[in-house]
């Protein structure tokens, strides 16, 4: 008897067209719901905001225990296998666990919300954090429903609900600003009503997969899967968990935290807003976005091949697209930052968010590589000093404390830079060492960095001759992507690799 393959091609085809329209309609709601928020909110209310929504992330962290590392591996392994009876005790178990684990921090950190606004620099917000737990508690739910649904490639459904709770939240925030103007409170309410939505449609569809699969497809059944595996799913959970943890305080959210406790409002909204900017640009990056497809296809042609030199064609590709367009992005706010950002924000924010902005543009070419370089230990096997690495870059926010006196809030962002900096050094020379080098192309970034300051150069330069800020700003990129065209930074044998990895 043949048994169906869930992971074919074909399946792979169409979720990949989901998952690109969920993307680009969901992206598209944020970033006009992102701009609103912005424009309407007080300068108070946006940088309470804009802890608010960093708390979400880390509370998240801290309540996930290894849950979403057992499901994005477990989850493919049942799906693939057809243990279907297993793959629904998983599931079942996975979301109660997760969600009680969360109900009682939810509890615990609502009794203590006074202690934790003051640290957080809310004082006088009390209740409007206390109302975004209901947030957080509905978004990381939704969140781990999705990547549920995700591994077993029902992108589809997933993207639906998803795609409902952006456009709910548009829909929303659209008509409440046109009736009156905009409060926290009401944002609350808005993004609670939205993620609900969201949540149910990821609630029922994740029924119907269940039970579909259970139904309407073969089950070859081991009753004592879950049982026989335990240990295995425990131990895994457990190196994930504590390599999440390790790197939990580095990055956007623990951030803007941080500001929110060194820092007034005017500037804590100037960086929630950078931050909200830059993490949508994150977002959407090709090495982030297509993450979840490119790395089991690539693991699995090293696995049956070992053809490290495939990976390192790869990184450098996925590497320079990313560099590619980030790099364009700094040529716009280096040319027209502060005119930007004023009209996007309606005025409430020019001079210190763009150049924040421009800051995090920088470090956002090293944090593109890192995850490209993960890949390449995990395809080694040899990740575990990861969990050095990442604790060692955690700790490189405590250079926030010193340099906030001579920086303000660029702080976090140099303390950053230098942690990201010393991890990739010691990453590619661990690599090195166990001559796996990862052959980076400098030639080619040397470029790009040549490209960027050609862009930078001609935009300013039209500037200073009375240009529009747009004009100017539309000749820097041609500049900019004429010496990329010229400069031919794709290697051949780049692109083959990614001809490569359509085939699976």
């Amino acid at each position: 008897m043949t048994v169906p393959n869930r992971y074919g091609r074909e399946r792979i085809r169409r979720s990949l067209i989901h998952f690109l329209l969920g993307k680009g309609i969901s992206s598209v709601s944020g970033l006009v719901a992102l701009l609103l928020v912005a424009r309407s909110l007080s300068v108070a209310e946006f940088a309470t905001y804009s802890v608010l929504v960093a708390f979400v992330e880390i509370f998240s962290a801290l309540t996930g225990l290894g849950f979403t590392h057992i499901v994005l591996r477990y989850v493919p392994e049942l799906y693939a296998l057809h243990l279907n009876r297993s793959l629904t005790k998983l599931v079942f178990w996975a979301l109660l666990l997760r969600s009680l684990v969360m109900l009682v921090a939810i509890t615990v950190t609502y009794l203590a919300a006074g202690h934790i606004t003051v640290w957080f620099g809310l004082v006088g917000w009390d209740t409007a954090f206390k109302a975004y737990l209901l947030v957080a508690g509905l978004r990381i739910t939704a969140n781990f429903a999705f990547q549920i649904l995700e591994s077993m490639l029902h992108q589809g459904l997933a993207q639906l609900a998803f795609t409902l709770t952006a456009v709910s939240k548009l829909v929303l925030l659209s008509f409440t600003i046109q009736q009156n103007s905009l409060s926290l409170l009401q944002l609350i309410t808005i993004e609670t009503i939205a993620e609900a939505v969201g949540l149910t449609v990821l609630l029922f569809a994740l029924v119907k997969s269940i039970r579909q699969s259970i139904t309407t497809t073969i089950t070859i059944e081991d009753t004592d899967w879950l049982r026989d595996n335990l240990n295995r799913m425990t131990k895994f959970a457990a190196a994930g968990y504590g390599q999440h943890l390790a790197t939990m305080l580095y990055g956007g959210s623990p951030n803007r935290l941080l500001v929110g406790h060194l820092f007034d409002a005017p500037i804590v909204a100037a960086f929630g807003f950078a931050q909200s900017i830059i993490d949508f640009i994150r977002r959407y990056l090709p090495g982030q976005l297509l993450a979840g497809m490119v790395r089991p296809v690539l693991l699995a042609r090293y696995a049956s091949n070992k053809d490290y030199q495939d990976i390192s064609r790869t990184v450098n590709l996925v590497f320079k697209t990313d560099f590619s367009l980030v790099g364009m992005g700094i040529v716009v706010f280096g040319v027209s930052g502060e005119a930007i950002v004023s009209l996007m924000s309606k005025g409430k924010y020019g001079g210190l968010a763009s150049e924040l902005i421009l800051a995090m543009l920088m470090l956002l070419i090293l944090e593109a590589l890192r995850p490209l370089v993960e890949l390449s230990l995990q395809a080694l096997e040899r990740n575990r000093v990861l969990l050095f690495t990442n604790a060692l870059l955690s700790s490189s926010i405590l250079l926030a404390f010193p340099l906030s006196g001579i920086s303000g809030a660029f702080a976090v962002i140099w303390a950053n830079l230098i942690g990201m900096s010393i991890n990739l050094v010691l990453l590619l020379t661990y690599l090195k060492r166990m001559d796996c080098e990862l052959l980076l192309d400098w030639r080619a970034f040397a470029r790009l960095v040549a490209g960027i300051l050609l862009g930078i150069a001609v935009g300013r330069g039209l500037l200073f001759a009375g240009l529009n800020w747009g004009v100017a700003s539309g000749a820097a990129i041609i500049a900019y992507l004429f010496l990329l065209f010229i400069s031919n930074i794709f290697a051949a044998t780049e692109i083959q690799a990614l001809r490569n990895l359509k085939k699976g």
